[in-house]
């Protein structure tokens, strides 16, 4: 099971965090805009909570907002 809730196969792309297992961008917190279109949809972030650090191979933590806060930071 812990391979469904830690990215272990990550990449540094554009300084952002990219899942080669799931060819999605990991969310740190940063802003992003949703795409609702089905074409699209791989372009939304990935919410997970731990990651193997590419460089380092620590497992490393993100904290994650409640969705409230979440929503105001997507608004942003």
């Amino acid at each position: 099971m812990i391979f469904w809730f830690v990215a272990d196969k990550v990449v540094f792309e554009d300084e952002k965090l990219w899942n080669k297992k799931n060819q999605r961008f990991i969310w740190r917190g940063e802003a992003y805009s949703y795409f609702s279109h089905y074409s699209q949809i791989y372009l939304n972030p990935e919410f997970i909570e731990f990651y193997v650090h590419p460089d380092t191979n620590i497992l490393e933590h993100i904290p994650q907002l409640s969705f409230k806060k979440r929503a105001k930071t997507i608004r942003n």
